[in-house]
Formats: C-alpha cells, sequence, structure tokens
C-alpha cells in the first residue's frame, strides 16, 4: 500500500508496541481507501503479529486494545483480508533506520 509516508503517532501512542499497532492500523485504512482485497504484511515484532492474528492483546493494556478495536472494525466492515508475516528484523524492509550503527 506503501507511498513512502510517514506518519507521527499521537500522543498516546507511548511504547513500540502500541506503535507497531497504530501503524497496521494506517495500514488497513489505507488498504480500504484503495479498494485493495488483500494485504500481506511482513513484520518483525512477534507481539504485534500475536495481537492481530488473535484479535487481542496479551496485555490488556487499554491503549492496545483501543488500536485493535479499530483494526478489528475496519477488518470487518470491509472484508479486507489481512495477512501477517514474520520477518527477522534485518530483513525487514520498512525499517532500515533501527539497523543503522
Amino acid at each position: 500500500v506503501g507511498g513512502g509516508k510517514v506518519f507521527a503517532c499521537p500522543q498516546w501512542v507511548n511504547t513500540q508496541q502500541i506503535a507497531e499497532l497504530y501503524g497496521v492500523w494506517i495500514l488497513v485504512k489505507a488498504a480500504i481507501r484503495r479498494r485493495i482485497p488483500q494485504v500481506v504484511m511482513l513484520q518483525d515484532n512477534l507481539q504485534a503479529i500475536w495481537a492481530t492474528v488473535n484479535l487481542k492483546s496479551r496485555t490488556h493494556f487499554w491503549r492496545h486494545n483501543r488500536v485493535l478495536r479499530a483494526i478489528i472494525l475496519h477488518l470487518r466492515s470491509s472484508g479486507l483480508i489481512l495477512h501477517s508475516v514474520w520477518v527477522p528484523s534485518a530483513y525487514q524492509p520498512a525499517d532500515p533506520l533501527s539497523r543503522v550503527p
């Protein structure tokens, strides 16, 4: 879905795990807007993959659940199919800055 856009997270997004889920939400909204029926999402965060596949948070933290509810609402209302695939961080194309020494 890309386009190389950079999004600033809202102030309530205060951890890496919530930021990863927020990125999933942005991806889902962009795919729906462009009427893409299926999306394959490459992630190096197993916690975010677990949460999006199981549609619930392990931590039950309200911020995690806030983003997950938004993702679930968008997925169910649109029929978008979201595939989550784990990749090692070294091969994550969306994370080049995390590998800068």
